[in-house]
Order: structure tokens, then C-alpha cells, then sequence
């Protein structure tokens, strides 16, 4: 005679709550994937969260300045992307957790600006990172690096002079030194200030 086959319970219940739980590891590991590798493209940041993303993403994909009037202008975040490094929107908006919540319960409220505000960088140290601009990592390095010129606008008196005074990156940049040196040469497509 046989013997009867008793199934253990305890085994059972710890079998399904394993198997339950790496598929809820492997479910959110693949919706957080996804959304990492959407969250690198452009075009996301308009299409599902950042409604009034949309000038500041054509901006990026065809070099449209946000400001309408601004169609021949040559736009650094174009230039950016036509690099050969890999830049896109988070190459230089690097939000934490915390923001992007912020953001989020902004766009569900419609409590954000429109247009945005414009960012303004933390000091120079923000353009001045190794990663962006190859040997140019110091004040000094840049200065140098536009020393043939007659009037070098890294090289300035006005030492409180912060990059995005001039370089502007969603819309045309300005020469700020040309409000005082009308010989300072003017970038093709930036503008007098």
C-alpha cells in the first residue's frame, strides 16, 4: 500500500509569496526601465509630463528658439545636440527625485508658468564641467581658449559676468560685450544686446 502524499502548507505559502515576488521585481524593474530609457528621450518630457515642454523640445530636435521672433538664430542646445557627445535634456537638467514630484503635482494642479522661467545656472562651474567642454575646465582655460580675439569676453573686467548673461541655450544668445564694444565681434546668429 502506498502512503499518502501530505502537502506542507507552510512550503506551499513561502513557494507563492517567492513567486509572487519576483514577478513583482521583475514588473517594476521593467516599468522602471522603461521609464529610465523614456526618460532620456526629448520628445517624453512633452509628450506625457511637461505639457509646456513643447518650444523647448522643438528647440532641441530642430533649433527653434522658443521666442518666435527669433528664426535665424543659432541655438546652443542645437548645437549640443549635433555634437558628438550624447546630450539630451538631462545632460544638463539633472532633477532629483524631490523635483520631479514637485514638478508633477505642478502639471496635475496646472500651477506651472507659461513660458517657464528661464533656468539660471549656479555659477560658472555648471558650464565649466569637464565633461562638457574638452580642456576647458578653469576660468583660466577658457580665457585662453578665446585669447585671439580682440576683445576676449572671457577674459573681462566684469568678473560677476555669469555665462548665461551671454550664452543663452533654448534662445538666441547675446554679446553683452557689444553694449560697450561696438568692435567685439558678434557670433553668426547671436544678437546685440
Amino acid at each position: 500500500m502506498s502512503e499518502e502524499v501530505v502537502p506542507n502548507k507552510k512550503k506551499s505559502v513561502k513557494k507563492t509569496l517567492l513567486i509572487t515576488a519576483i514577478v513583482l521585481v521583475v514588473m517594476v524593474g521593467g516599468v522602471a526601465g522603461t521609464y529610465a530609457v523614456l526618460h532620456d528621450d526629448p520628445g517624453f518630457c512633452n509628450a506625457l509630463c511637461h505639457s509646456p515642454m513643447d518650444p523647448y523640445v522643438a528647440s532641441y530636435e530642430q533649433g527653434i528658439s522658443i521666442k518666435k521672433d527669433q528664426s535665424s538664430a543659432v541655438l546652443l542646445v542645437a548645437r549640443h545636440k549635433e555634437s558628438a557627445a550624447d546630450i539630451n535634456c538631462l545632460s544638463c537638467h539633472e532633477p532629483s527625485f524631490e523635483e520631479q514630484i514637485a514638478e508633477g503635482m505642478k502639471w496635475i494642479s496646472g500651477e506651472f508658468n507659461e513660458p517657464l522661467k528661464p533656468l539660471r545656472y549656479d555659477g560658472k562651474e555648471f558650464c565649466l564641467r569637464p565633461e562638457c567642454h574638452e580642456g576647458i575646465e578653469t576660468e583660466d582655460d577658457l580665457a585662453r581658449a578665446t585669447e585671439n580675439l580682440e576683445f576676449n569676453p572671457h577674459d573681462s573686467h566684469m568678473p560677476d559676468l555669469a555665462c548665461d548673461q551671454c550664452h543663452q541655450v533654448h534662445e538666441q544668445s547675446e554679446m553683452m560685450c557689444r553694449q560697450c564694444h561696438s568692435g567685439a565681434e558678434l557670433p553668426a546668429g547671436w544678437k546685440e544686446p
